[in-house]
């Protein structure tokens, strides 16, 4: 379990900014009672991320867009009132919805557009605009596809955009017949009410499903309502091609409300995909023989996860927020049962059940936790029995000596360790709101920065494998005389990250976005070395890496249109 990637800024941030705009009750009880859909929080864009200028041409988008709402719920009233079929409208508000809270602005305008020009007919992108396809014969690679009735493919299928599965449909994508069956899609992949997604490959050669994200967070794949989502002996890739070109690409998946996701004897390869499953309110996750699908959970809320099966490998982090008291650790060195959550003295709504599996264990520590966490001592491997997300917000904390190794002392006042064995990888530390962190002499997997005008510095330390990313505004990331050997250095929403006097072995700086930017002073551009796997890239009683198996071989490069500039470094080719 190596990327502990922040839920917080992944859930809130969506292609680099957000924000929630709450339409008046009269509007939002006028399009409810019209259309038969709640629209009573619409993402569209957010404040906090963007410049004051930005923020007041945001302000108009709203405005403009709330206002073409209005005009399509006074038409739909209309044309109830005359006893007119105005499902077509509904289909397409259903739209608007789900492409508002994916931050997708623009196309949701074209659809009321459509609606406002023809309120009787079906919207381009609307569920009655779609159609499912008898067979793989009809999935369209130019098109999207939305499917209603309950369909049954057996051919390989390309979705050109969005697979959204709605109603009472069930999708069956069934591959049992022959090998080899695909299924791609370009898109994100919706299921929501009561539909079902079902994805069944066979034991003798799993059917291949890919999400084709061209960079990470790209895509997402959502249940929602009571909706149900199978992967039946399927071979997961959040990358169309594979190979290592792009590295690791990593995606969300989000589980909501009461649906459920269900995986059995499927499996991805960690070198080339990294899928994170978020459990939200009252959703569950049921695994079984199955290797990293999904790769990392996290559970919450209400939700429970079941994990079974002696093959069966994933990382679980659970939510400690708000939990007071103590938790004992299994025995991890070899397949486990165990039971923790709701009802067993933690003060959580979540639950996890393990039968008989070995997934990886972690834990978030918040600002409002208060843990003893006891491990097995020295019948624990070296390989660490835990791994630990640090999250501090509106506060001043150093931390200073986060190692691998056995731990047998107070952390701060929210977390006391005695007789936890930490493997190499074992810390991620997050800044929300006002974090004023400084880590000194650490060995750090990962560290996030979501929250507004939160500064971290990082100093004599190692950095290693996973993301380090400074993504909210005021926010900033500054790295003094360390050894980085991180996948992805990413910075958004004009924040900063500055690293000075380091050692930087083949990580992808990613500036996102034009106001904001990475500065290299000085130190030294090192390759990533090639022939990396999980199994080599670490030394597991230090945490020192040898290479990074989720990055391609070769010197540091670049993306994205922020500025990334390097002065007196050895072996940078940009310079400034």
């Amino acid at each position: 379990m190596v990327r502990g990637y922040f839920r917080q800024a992944r859930n809130l941030l969506r292609g680099g900014t957000i924000v929630v705009v709450n339409l008046n009750r009269m509007r939002t009880a006028t399009l409810a009672n019209a259309l038969g859909i709640a629209l009573s929080t619409l993402i569209l864009i957010a404040p906090w991320s963007c410049s004051n200028s930005l923020s007041d041409s945001l302000t108009d988008t709203a405005s403009r867009i709330q206002a073409k709402i209005a005009q399509v719920g006074a038409s739909a009233t209309k044309l109830r009132e005359s006893g007119a079929d105005i499902s077509p409208i509904q289909d397409g508000m259903q739209q608007v919805d789900k492409l508002l809270q994916s931050g997708n602005i623009n196309e949701a305008e074209k659809i009321l557009d459509s609606l406002i020009a023809n309120p009787g007919a079906p919207a381009p992108g609307s569920a009655g605009a779609a159609v499912a396809p008898a067979e793989g014969r009809d999935c369209d690679p130019r098109q999207p596809m939305t499917v209603n009735s309950s369909v049954t493919v057996d051919e390989d299928c390309t979705v050109g955009g969005d697979l959204t599965v709605t109603g009472s449909a069930v999708l069956h994508f069934d591959y049992t017949g022959r090998k080899g069956g695909r299924l791609v899609v370009g898109g994100n992949v919706i299921v929501q009410n009561q539909a079902t997604l079902w994805i069944q490959g066979r034991p003798d050669e799993r059917a291949v499903f890919a999400i084709d994200n061209e960079f990470s967070s790209q895509r997402t794949m959502t249940s929602t309502d009571d909706a149900t989502i199978k992967l039946d002996h399927v071979e997961f890739h959040t990358q169309k091609s594979g190979g290592r070109g792009k590295g690791s690409v990593y995606m969300n998946y989000n589980a909501r409300r009461r649906s459920s996701f269900e995986v059995t004897g499927s499996t991805l390869v960690e070198e080339e995909s990294w899928l994170l499953g978020n459990l939200h309110d009252s959703a569950k996750l049921t695994v079984a023989d199955t290797q990293q699908v999904p790769t990392e959970i996290y559970v919450n809320d209400s939700s429970s996860a079941k994990i079974s099966g002696t093959g069966t490998r994933a990382g679980v982090w659970l939510d400690a927020g708000g939990a007071k008291g103590s938790l004992t650790l299994p025995d991890v060195n070899r397949p486990f049962s165990w039971r923790i959550g709701a009802g067993t003295g933690l003060d959580v709504g979540w639950s996890l059940q393990v039968d008989n599996a070995q997934p990886g264990i972690g834990i978030e520590v918040k600002p409002t936790s208060a843990l003893t966490i006891t491990g097995n001592g020295a019948r624990a491997a070296a390989t660490g029995e835990l791994k630990i997300s640090y999250t501090v917000a509106g506060s001043r904390e150093t931390l200073d000596g986060l190692k691998a190794g056995l731990q047998n002392g107070k952390i701060s006042d929210r977390l006391t360790l005695k007789d936890v064995q930490l493997g190499p990888i074992a810390w991620q530390i997050y800044a929300g709101d006002n974090a004023d962190l400084t880590i000194k002499n650490s060995t750090i997997n990962e560290i996030g920065i979501f929250g507004r005008d939160a500064k971290v510095r990082v100093e004599h330390s190692v950095l290693q494998l996973a993301v380090l990313a400074a993504l909210a505004p005021g926010s900033s990331l500054d790295i003094r005389d360390s050894d980085v050997w991180n996948q992805t250095i990413e910075v958004a929403n004009n924040a900063r990250v500055s690293i000075a006097g380091s050692m930087i072995h083949g990580t992808l700086f990613h500036a996102r976005d034009s106001g904001s930017n990475i500065s290299i002073a000085g130190g030294s551009f090192y390759e990533n070395p090639a022939s990396c796997s999980p199994a080599t890239m670490v030394n597991i009683a230090t945490g020192q890496p040898k290479c990074n198996p989720f990055r391609t071989p070769g010197l540091p490069r670049t993306a994205g249109v922020g500025k990334v500039e390097c002065a007196g470094t050895e072996g940078c080719t940009w310079g400034r």
